[in-house]
């Protein structure tokens, strides 16, 4: 599919012959479908039947080459897992609340599966890629004048603790907007057109300015880790010694004025990490009675497991409040095996395509090894939930996608927009 989108998107829209015109506008149209529903209907049943739709015109349209190939390091360490999630089942200690999970669970890798394949274009990769932005940007935007309207009534300015009005809990919103920063930034750079640019530019200050506005300390920490991850990509050594020295002084400058910057790091709960310590050692007492293969899948499954065992406890979450503990409880050590296996093959080849690559395609791999930087920070103390979550596999499906590129400079050659010429 990869090789046969590339070659039609670097002829004119003239010389296709209108079997290739059609082939071009289905997968498209799914494209787009496919990001504004992602990012504009998350939880909803709409982006359900996108993702199935799209999954199904794949699979048909490629069956006889997708059964062909063997899989990948990647794709095989996802398949291992989703097949962890599906035995979990079997034994869950609350099985209805881990059916339900797990068919939702299904159409998150079925997403994976339709964004692998339709990726392998470079023309539909940075479609989708300027197709997110865009959307995210709308999201920021009414996040912006939501907030800016409820000055005064809504929100409270002084601990500057506040819900994003669209993507909900201020840690879920912001890290949204963390983990698709370094894509943007990317985009901005290499993209000619003024229009893309200044969405860029709107959607980074915008993206920045929420950040601080919702004040989620996990959140701010990742954005800080990237930071320093990203000075120490800068090429050559000379600018990459500049780089360090500029994070390195901004950091400290910032945590020199962290009561303006975040006064919730001073808090009580700044100690506790809002109670996530009490949290924390409950499930590690769960993980140490059912360690090699976990309690089932779901979060439905966590609450009740949890609730039943720790009755007294007065802890609200809905879940480990960490990925890694919330994997091993649901499917202990072996599927903590599977998403490690996935997550170091992953940066192995964000890393080694950085090293290779010294044009656009390499600068793309490093947005995201930035990208997967934020995110497993951030997964330390917190479990991707709603859209964050799809995002996360997003990105894993997106570096699966360009490890199957074979001609190296078709990323370097053409103009990274994803427009077809007129």
């Amino acid at each position: 599919m990869g090789d046969d989108s590339d070659r039609v998107s670097r002829k004119r829209w003239r010389e296709l012959n209108p079997s290739e015109r059609r082939k071009w506008l289905a997968k498209m149209g799914l494209l787009m479908a496919l990001a504004l529903a992602l990012v504009l209907h998350p939880s909803s049943g709409f982006k359900d039947v996108v993702v199935r739709f799209s999954f199904l015109f794949i699979l048909f349209r490629r069956r006889k080459l997708l059964f062909s190939r063997k899989p990948d390091q990647l794709s095989l360490a996802i398949m291992v897992y989703g097949l962890i999630v599906a035995a979990s089942v079997a034994y869950s200690a609350h099985r209805h609340w881990s059916v339900r999970d797990a068919l939702k669970f299904c159409d998150v890798l079925a997403m994976v599966f339709v964004a692998w394949h339709l990726l392998k274009s470079r023309a539909f990769f940075f479609g989708l890629l300027q197709l997110l932005v865009g959307a995210l940007l709308l999201v920021s935007i009414y996040d912006v004048v939501t907030y800016l309207g409820g000055l005064g009534r809504l929100w409270e300015w002084g601990e500057r603790w506040v819900f994003g009005p669209y993507n909900g809990h201020p840690n879920t919103a912001s890290a949204v907007i963390m983990v698709v920063l370094p894509i943007s930034a990317f985009l901005f750079i290499v993209t000619r057109n003024v229009w893309l640019k200044g969405m860029h530019a709107c959607f980074i200050g915008l993206g920045l300015f929420l950040m601080y506005v919702m004040a989620s300390r996990t959140a701010q920490v990742s954005l800080a880790g990237m930071m320093l991850c990203g000075a120490f990509l800068v090429r050559p050594r000379k600018k990459k010694m500049i780089a360090g020295a500029i994070v390195v002084c901004v950091l400290v400058l910032g945590y020199l004025n962290i009561r303006a910057l975040n006064p919730r790091f001073l808090d009580e709960t700044a100690k506790t990490l809002t109670f996530r310590d009490e949290n924390w050692r409950n499930v590690g007492k769960l993980i140490a009675k059912r360690p090699a293969f976990g309690y089932g899948f779901g979060k439905r499954n966590y609450q009740t497991v949890y609730h039943r065992t720790f009755r007294g406890s007065l802890i609200p979450y809905q879940h480990a409040h960490s990925f890694v503990l919330q994997t091993t409880f649901e499917t202990g050590a072996i599927g903590l095996a599977a998403i490690v296996w996935m997550w170091l093959v992953t940066v192995y080849r964000l890393l080694k395509a950085y090293a290779l690559h010294r044009n656009r395609r390499g600068g793309l791999m490093g947005a995201l090894l930035l990208s997967v930087v934020g995110m497993s920070i951030y997964c330390l103390a917190e479990v991707p939930d709603g859209f964050l979550r799809s995002l996360f596999w997003l990105v894993i499906a997106m570096v699966g996608a360009l490890a199957a590129k074979a001609p190296e400079n078709s990323y370097a050659s053409a103009e990274p927009v994803g427009e077809m010429k007129s």
